[in-house]
């Protein structure tokens, strides 16, 4: 049986229905079909992998005073003081034959008190005697006798005042009158305390999955499939085309 040959107008149809098949075929192997959706990560997993946890907050509480320094109250203490000008020269001692005998201001002489003789000092004062040298040596004694009577001496000192400061004969000493007094000291001022420091952690902020992307990906494929279908179907119409007009 021979073929019948095509119109002008078959060929075209034919043409195009396969041209709109081949598009469809080509367009279904390139686009994917059906939807793909992403399943997001936990909050948590999201967190420890985009936050790194912040360092501690060192928060400190004010101080307790408002200037910053505390001022220690004044108080008073009984401290030995020197009461009058210093005075220098040679000191000799006494004893011996006047063990025991009555001294100017009435009471018995006794060697093995810390006790001195002076011409001008008054009775009952206190007396800090330094003897000078490598090796100061110092001794407090109390006035209660009139002396030395020998020229350019100072002081006569008892047997025990000059043991105290190493010497056995004649001696050069500085001798400052001194007394008991109460002073007011105040202390030195000292920084108030500063509270206790606390630190605080701050918390991390929890991380929520974003849930744009996932819809964004099944909307492209959606719109895949819509665009896949539609090729096919007009690649259907062309060839139903062509059939009818033979």
């Amino acid at each position: 049986m021979t073929p019948t040959p095509l119109t002008p107008a078959q060929r075209r149809s034919r043409c195009a229905g396969g041209l709109f098949a081949g598009l469809a075929l080509l367009t279904g192997l390139t686009l994917p079909f059906g939807t793909t959706r992403v399943t997001p990560a936990r909050p948590q997993a999201l967190a420890a992998q985009s936050v790194t946890p912040p360092s501690p907050v060192i928060v400190r509480s004010p101080r307790a005073s408002r200037g910053g320094i505390r001022t220690a109250p004044m108080h008073y203490v009984q401290r030995t003081v020197a009461v009058g000008p210093s005075f220098s020269g040679r000191a000799s001692w006494y004893g011996g034959s006047f063990q025991g005998r009555r001294t100017a201001n009435g009471e018995r002489f006794d060697t093995h008190e810390l006790t001195a003789a002076s011409r001008t000092l008054p009775f009952g004062t206190h007396l800090r005697v330094c003897r000078r040298g490598p090796q100061a040596h110092c001794v407090v004694v109390r006035i209660n006798d009139r002396g030395p009577y020998v020229n350019h001496r100072v002081l006569d000192l008892s047997l025990a005042a000059s043991r105290a400061i190493g010497s056995s004969g004649v001696a050069y000493v500085t001798a400052t009158p001194i007394a008991s007094r109460r002073v007011a000291v105040r202390p030195k001022p000292h920084p108030a305390p500063v509270r206790a420091v606390r630190r605080v952690a701050v918390a991390p902020a929890p991380v929520l999955a974003s849930v744009s992307a996932p819809a964004a990906v099944e909307q492209d494929h959606t719109r895949s499939l819509v665009v896949t279908v539609g090729f096919a179907l007009l690649a259907l119409l062309g060839m139903l085309r062509g059939r009818r007009l033979r």
